[in-house]
């Protein structure tokens, strides 16, 4: 199963290096990639969703 661990390189919650360390020595092909600037929350990282004008109706049942 792919695994991909994107941290901050900024992160004060958690050691971001040691954890890339401890999942390649887990998991030796996990894609482990520190974004240097961001810190504990990764801001940005998706595509905007469809407004909400766009999106179906609710079903009733």
């Amino acid at each position: 199963m792919p695994v991909q661990v994107t941290p901050g390189g900024r992160d004060r919650l958690i050691d971001s290096h040691g954890t890339r360390h401890r999942l390649r020595r887990a998991a030796p092909r996990v894609a482990a990639v520190i974004l240097p600037e961001p810190g504990h929350l990764l801001k940005d990282q998706a595509r905007p969703r469809a407004s909400s004008s766009r999106r179906r109706p609710r079903s009733p049942l």
